[in-house]
């Protein structure tokens, strides 16, 4: 088994479960840990000598069970499948997310996606709903550099009327909104609604945004939607 160490960069909700995936400073590389092909439980996150969970920042060693990527592109660019066991975690309080050994950023979101982000309408302004078509030839995970004043969080109402936490992306294209899946954005978001969220983030500097592409639904089998997958600074 090829073993890997990841400085994890996001971690999502996927219903119930968690997806986790990680920037590998040596194959200079995204890559998608799914435990043995399935996402990851809350206690699987759980590293049980000091009872911390895995966040974005921290290094974490684990063995793949097979060396070749998994499933449709885009997301066969990064999956791998590992086993059910994280071998261990480091926080290493002097990582940054820019510089020497951090992940790799663009500045727009069509950079992100090798150029094929697509999006459905143009509503005051503002992109929604955006996609990459399924089985496109590209990455389905990468960072964006942003400064503050062109990230902002937003509240709206999705497809069944339930509010739902969102971000405005303003980058040299246009302005995008997408939906956070991000676990630690969401907790804050469920525990004391949106305004807890903007003064999280610093005002000057630069923002580290974390951007995915969701598996495509049952009923738009052709299109994997856009999503804020994380934000770090």
């Amino acid at each position: 088994m090829a073993d890997f160490e990841l400085i994890i960069t996001e971690v999502t909700e996927k219903g119930s479960f968690y997806c986790l995936a990680g920037w590998c400073p040596i194959r200079k590389r995204m890559v998608r840990p799914l435990s043995y092909g399935e996402y990851w439980s809350s206690q699987q996150l759980q590293f049980p000598k000091s009872g911390t969970y895995v966040r974005p920042g921290h290094k974490v060693r684990f063995s793949a069970t097979e060396s070749r990527a998994t499933g449709d592109f885009p997301h066969q660019t990064e999956n791998i499948i590992v086993d059910r066991q994280i071998r261990g975690i480091i926080d290493d309080p002097s990582f940054s997310w820019f510089g020497d050994g951090a992940p790799d950023t663009v500045e727009n979101l069509q950079d992100a996606f090798s150029g094929y982000l697509k999006n459905e309408n143009l509503r005051n302004g503002v992109f929604k709903r955006n996609f990459v078509p399924a089985g496109s030839i590209s990455r389905s995970l990468w960072g964006l550099s942003l400064k503050p004043s062109s990230f902002q969080f937003r509240e709206d109402l999705n497809f069944t009327g339930k509010k739902q936490l969102r971000a405005e992306i303003n980058d040299m294209n246009g302005c995008y909104s997408l939906p956070v899946v991000a676990k630690d954005l969401l907790e804050n978001y469920r525990s004391a609604g949106i305004n807890a969220i903007p003064p999280l983030l610093p005002l000057k500097g630069k923002l580290h945004i974390r951007v995915g592409l969701a598996q495509p639904f049952d009923n738009q089998p052709d299109k994997c939607y856009l999503m804020i997958n994380g934000v770090n600074w």
